[in-house]
C-alpha cells in the first residue's frame, strides 16, 4: 500500500504507530513511509501532536510511550530537521530509551543534510541535552562533534550558533569535559567574521544616561 492522497497517507502512519503488521505480499507501513521521506513528516508530525494531547488527557492514569516513541523513531530514521523538536519534547516525558536511539538515527542524517533547518537542530540538541546526566548526554555530544565537522567542511555562519553550548567545566551543572576541545575546533574552523561579537563600547559620551548625582543638579 503506497500513500496516493492524504487519506492513504494518514492511514500508513496510522498502521505504523499500532504496530499492524503488513498484509500477505504487502511491505510494512514503516517501508513506505520511509521511501515517502520529508512527503510524510507533516502526517507524522500530526500523529505525533494527536498522541502527545491524548497522553496528558489520561494523567493519573498509566499511558504508554510506545506509539510516541514508535513515531519518533520514524522520524530519526527519516531525518528530517522537524524531528528534532519531537524527540526533545519526548525526552521531557519519557526516560533515556525514549529518545535515544532515534537521536542515534536522526543526527547523522542532520549532518549529511548540513542545511540551516538541520544546523538550527543539531543547536537545540546540544542545548537540550548538554547538561544532562552522565548517562543521558551522548545525544549532545554527538551533535556537538556533527556541528564541528559540518564547520571543519564548510563553515557557514549558522554554526556560530553552536559556540556558547560548548562550555565545559567541573561546577554542577557541568557540560561534558569533551566539550572543551571540541569548541577550540569549531572556533579553529570558522572564520573571524563569523565567530560572535562582543558588546562594543560607545564611541561618544552624548545621550548617555546621567549619573545620579548629575542628574539631581540639573534639576534643582
Amino acid at each position: 500500500m503506497m500513500a496516493e492522497n492524504d487519506a492513504e497517507l494518514k492511514e500508513l502512519v496510522r498502521r505504523y504507530q499500532e504496530g499492524i503488521g503488513p498484509e500477505t505480499g504487502e511491505k510494512s507501513a514503516g517501508y513506505h513511509l520511509r521511501e515517502l521521506g520529508d512527503a510524510a513528516v507533516p502526517a507524522i508530525l500530526e500523529a505525533y501532536k494527536a498522541a502527545r494531547e491524548g497522553s496528558q488527557k489520561q494523567r493519573g492514569y498509566v499511558f504508554s510511550l510506545r506509539p510516541l516513541v514508535r513515531l519518533a523513531d520514524l522520524l530519526g530514521q527519516i531525518g528530517d530537521p522537524r524531528g528534532g523538536s519531537v524527540l526533545i519534547d519526548l525526552a521531557q516525558i519519557g526516560d533515556e530509551s525514549s529518545f535515544d536511539n532515534p537521536l542515534r538515527f536522526l543526527i547523522p542524517k542532520l549532518e549529511r543534510r548540513g542545511d540551516a533547518a538541520s544546523i538550527a537542530a543539531l543547536v537545540e540538541v546540544l542545548r537540550r541535552f548538554r547538561f544532562a546526566s552522565a548517562r543521558s548526554r551522548q545525544p549532545a555530544i554527538l551533535a556537538a562533534e556533527a556541528l564541528v565537522r559540518l564547520a571543519e567542511r564548510n563553515p557557514v555562519p549558522e554554526l556560530a550558533a553552536a559556540l556558547p553550548y560548548l562550555h565545559s567545566g567541573l561546577r554542577a551543572p557541568a557540560a561534558p569535559m569533551e566539550f572543551s576541545a571540541l569548541r577550540k575546533r569549531l572556533k579553529a574552523a570558522l572564520p573571524l567574521t563569523n565567530l560572535p561579537l562582543a558588546a562594543a563600547a560607545p564611541q561618544t559620551t552624548q545621550n548617555l544616561p546621567l549619573p545620579a548625582e548629575k542628574e539631581k543638579e540639573t534639576h534643582e
